[in-house]
């Protein structure tokens, strides 16, 4: 017999972290995380630095967060997917980072880039391989479920 109850609380318990920091994500995307708004924050930690330092410490923050960002979302849709389908946790994530670029271009202050999806697929990416990695061999492949077939 099929228990809706349970399945549905294993269902949240599963998609709630994920789906959480999308929306962390594209809360993000918005004009409060602005370049101009990161820009001045180190200003007023660095006040001493010049214009371009400023800019390329800048623009390391912002891709450096892009993909550790991404490669929360990947992590986060991996285990919800059950440690197993590696493509379609890379895919929810693609398709995050192209809703917040989309919201990006309705904002004054965001400039859509499609450089940023690459980010944010490659931590996506990156975080779903290590974690593929690190869990080892499957438990369920046929030569551990069965070992008389070998």
């Amino acid at each position: 017999m099929i228990h809706p109850e349970p399945m549905r609380a294993e269902l949240f318990r599963n998609w709630a972290p994920a789906v959480v920091w999308a929306l962390v994500i594209l809360a993000l995307s918005g004009e409060g995380g602005s370049s101009r708004n990161t820009e001045g924050v180190i200003l007023r930690l660095f006040p001493d630095l010049g214009p371009d330092a400023i800019f390329y410490i800048n623009y390391s923050l912002r891709k450096g967060a892009h993909v550790t960002g991404y490669a929360i979302l990947g992590l986060l849709n991996f285990r919800a997917l059950g440690w197993r389908l590696a493509g379609p946790a890379i895919g929810l994530a693609g398709l995050v980072a192209i809703i917040d670029e989309a919201h990006q271009a309705t904002s004054t202050l965001r400039t859509p880039a499609l450089a940023d999806i690459g980010f944010d697929l490659c931590g996506a990416a990156l975080a779903v391989m290590i974690a593929r990695g690190a869990r080892g061999p499957r438990a369920t492949s046929p030569a551990t479920t069965n070992p008389r077939e070998s």
